[in-house]
């Protein structure tokens, strides 16, 4: 049995979801939905964390922000998906395959992924230049494990 979504919640979770529907810009721009949503999202969770390290924040407030980001996301995903799919049906991934969970565009989960891929920066370096090569490397191994789908990525999903 379907649930009953109203338009506000449908809107509310399709926005944390797709991160203030960030999710959906590649698709806009490059006029190919379903392509660089997790990099935006990752993107999205890299600009911040970059500021907070330069700001020396300490670990707890990125590490509290992952948390954050994570119960939001279980809460909004599965919603903001049933909302796609009852608004557009069926989206297609950058694979090309046709799907109406798990799209693109939803991107909270790669947002709660780089800001816990980032958090080595915190705790292995102390000065600037380190952090932010940490940073940027950890970004780039995040890109990759999560397009690639290695192990555990291709397991959980």
């Amino acid at each position: 049995m379907e649930r009953k979504i109203s338009p506000l919640t449908g809107w509310v979770a399709l926005c944390v979801s797709s991160v203030f529907f960030l999710g959906f810009l590649p698709g806009k721009i490059t006029g190919k939905p379903g392509k660089g949503g997790g990099f935006i999202g990752s993107l999205a969770a890299a600009i911040p964390m970059a500021v907070m390290f330069y700001y020396a924040v300490p670990v707890w407030i990125p590490a509290l922000a992952a948390l954050v980001v994570f119960f939001l996301g279980w809460l909004a995903t599965g919603i903001g998906e049933e909302f796609m799919k009852k608004r557009w049906g069926a989206g297609q991934r950058h694979t090309g395959e046709w799907v109406v969970h798990d799209r693109n565009e939803t991107c909270v989960d790669e947002v709660c992924g780089m800001l816990i891929a980032g958090l080595p920066a915190w705790l292995l370096y102390n000065n600037l230049a380190g952090g932010f090569l940490l940073l940027a490397l950890s970004f780039i191994i995040f890109r990759i494990w999560d397009s690639k789908k290695l192990w555990p990525v291709g397991f959980i999903e």
